[in-house]
């Protein structure tokens, strides 16, 4: 096949690796063309443009002029809510911009069998609509987080940005929920249109949020059965033995993954709370970093000194309120760490039975707190039988190969162009 993927690979995110490994993996057996569109790269992270290049995939040269030309991600999230938000949500500032850089692609695309939407952001899916409409050309979308959220089903997720204040709230979160909300009739256009043909999600989360699920007779939705995977060289630091009596807490330091509670849970654990990672806002690092109690920052990791420290560890934090496919806790399992993590739909959907991940009820930072430490009371023997529970190394092994998690977005491409 001949793909035109449109998505981002700069920002550091799980959904992100999951993308770079993803167009590394399918461009061994097809042509990839990938676009990011105005608005989506992460200037930090243009390296992995050129590893992808390294790998055989063609990044536009429109790409190339975005990076020149500064139209970042960070603008998007500021400067350009207030020109999109009473826009309609396909023609709107995000497209006007992007038309710039992809007109004049249609000559290079017009053989191209299908358009990779990496992702649940506005501006991908309007350039992918675009490209589709144009080229006469179908559209698959893939969901790492719900692109919009109901009501009823995300008042926990609208209390973890409230958790930073109603001022910052509502210059932050509230842009955020909103061109979320502007998702959903866009969604709905694209596949009324015959435009978009299938979604695939990496867990039944983002689904069950958006409630997608109800156009399964208008389109192709398929959850994946793998979905993500780990680097199998972590494998080689999984450390199950001699664990060191610490926790981890190495999500994105955002509400949303549950970082202000962190000051909470570290009142009642009996080890102290390392955080790796940056901090999106000094108001967070000021909040979370005040209480001097039993919290240590470390810092922005590299990634060997990362896993370093989450192979020593004996338990993992992860407080988060909204995923889809958790890396940190697919990754953390690898490592032979235990996670305490909250009931959230991912985490049950995805983790729920497994032995070392033990779930407590949403916000109740005392209950993760006793869980965190039964965790570190237990004898090295019951922790090692935990890690090495047949069910826990089955989940790992299928999980073992980013071949095995594009090869199900492959086939899944194939039964949308057939």
């Amino acid at each position: 096949m001949k793909i035109i993927a449109i998505g981002d690979v700069t920002y550091s995110s799980g959904g992100t690796k999951h993308n770079f490994n993803v167009l590394k993996e399918l461009a061994k057996r097809h042509e990839i063309l990938f676009y990011t569109p105005a608005f989506s790269i992460s200037p930090e992270g243009v390296q992995k443009l050129r590893e992808l290049e390294k790998n055989g995939v063609k990044v536009l040269d429109a790409v190339n002029k975005i990076i020149e030309d500064k139209v970042s991600r960070s603008e998007s999230r500021s400067r350009l809510f207030s020109k999109i938000l009473f826009q309609n949500s396909l023609k709107n500032y995000y497209l006007d911009v992007n038309l710039k850089y992809v007109k004049g692609l249609e000559d290079l695309l017009k053989d191209v069998d299908i358009i990779y939407d990496m992702g649940e952001q506005l501006e991908w899916l309007t350039v992918a609509y675009y490209l589709g409409k144009k080229l006469r050309k179908p559209v698959v979308s893939i969901l790492h987080d719900p692109p919009f959220y109901t009501i009823s089903r995300s008042l926990n997720i609208y209390k973890a940005w409230l958790s930073e204040g109603f001022t910052t709230f509502t210059k932050r979160s509230l842009q955020y929920l909103i061109l979320r909300a502007k998702m959903k009739p866009a969604i709905y256009k694209a596949v009324n249109d015959g435009v978009l043909k299938g979604i695939g999600a990496v867990s039944l989360a983002p689904l069950w949020y958006s409630e997608l699920e109800k156009l399964k007779d208008k389109l192709l939705i398929n959850v994946f059965k793998i979905a993500n995977a780990y680097d199998r060289e972590l494998l080689d630091h999984r450390r199950i033995k001699s664990k060191e009596d610490f926790c981890m807490f190495y999500a994105r330091l955002v509400p949303v993954k549950g970082v202000l509670e962190l000051p909470k849970i570290a009142e009642n654990v009996e080890c102290e709370i390392y955080i790796a990672g940056k901090f999106y806002s000094e108001r967070v690092k000021e909040k979370v970093l005040s209480s001097k109690n039993k919290i240590k920052y470390l810092g922005f990791l590299p990634y060997e000194q990362l896993i370093d420290y989450a192979s020593r560890a004996k338990v993992v934090i992860y407080p988060s309120h909204l995923d889809g496919f958790s890396l940190v806790v697919l990754e953390s399992l690898a490592l032979g760490t235990s996670v305490v993590a909250y009931d959230i739909p991912a985490i049950m959907y995805v983790y729920g039975g497994l032995r070392p991940v033990k779930i407590v009820k949403e916000y109740d930072v005392k209950a993760m707190a006793r869980r965190v430490n039964e965790v570190l009371r237990m004898k090295d023997e019951d922790y090692e039988a935990e890690h090495n529970d047949a069910k826990v190394r089955e989940f790992l092994e299928l999980h073992s190969s980013w071949s095995n998690v594009a090869k199900e977005i492959e086939d899944f491409m194939l039964k949308v162009v057939k």
